[in-house]
């Protein structure tokens, strides 16, 4: 049997179709992650619930702008035009959330005097280029967003909590799955 594309042109039709409907009518977008921090994948971005963030939600979103820079310089992060600095939004949980008191350290990230297993930030990248960090220490107004499960997430212990407004949405898994080492 030989192949034909025109096999293929309705399936990517109503596939099409079916992203523009949950996008227009629903606020929902597919997003694929690629990245260590989360389960490889696809995950449902819901747009309208960037008002509703919890401690906990796994979100897309952008970064500070020099951080966004060193990002896309270093190929942390993948080029694209949704965030300023013209990379990907990076797919987090939230762990602080705007009134918690915050103090991101060399030896970890301390939120509401609870230190955060795993959060120590590494003076070197793998390839043994410095990792800037910002500087925080007292109440959020803001997102603090970690990824502690992998030590190498780039995340909020280096470019430090994220405005409302950079949130662009919780993030749903769909169709996950990890990485064999």
């Amino acid at each position: 049997m030989k192949f034909s594309r025109k096999l293929l042109l309705w399936p990517s039709l109503i596939l099409m179709f079916a992203f523009l409907t949950m996008r227009f009518l629903f606020g929902l977008s597919v997003m694929v992650n690629i990245s260590d921090s989360e389960p490889f994948g696809l995950y449902l971005l819901d747009l309208s619930s960037s008002q509703q963030i919890r401690r906990g939600d796994l979100v897309a979103a952008c970064i500070p702008l020099d951080f966004a820079r060193l990002a896309f310089r270093r190929t942390y992060l993948k080029a694209s035009s949704t965030c300023p600095g013209h990379v990907i939004p990076v797919l987090k949980r939230v762990y602080g959330v705007p009134g918690d008191r915050v103090v991101l350290g060399k030896n970890g990230t301390v939120i509401n005097g609870q230190t955060i297993p795993n959060t120590r930030r590494l003076a070197v990248d793998t390839r043994g280029n410095p990792v800037p960090h910002a500087t925080f220490s007292g109440k959020l107004s803001g997102y603090l967003l970690l990824a502690p499960t992998y030590h190498l997430s780039f995340d909020g212990r280096y470019f430090g909590p994220v405005a409302p407004s950079d949130i662009i949405g919780i993030v749903h898994p769909l169709l996950t799955f990890r990485r064999v080492p």
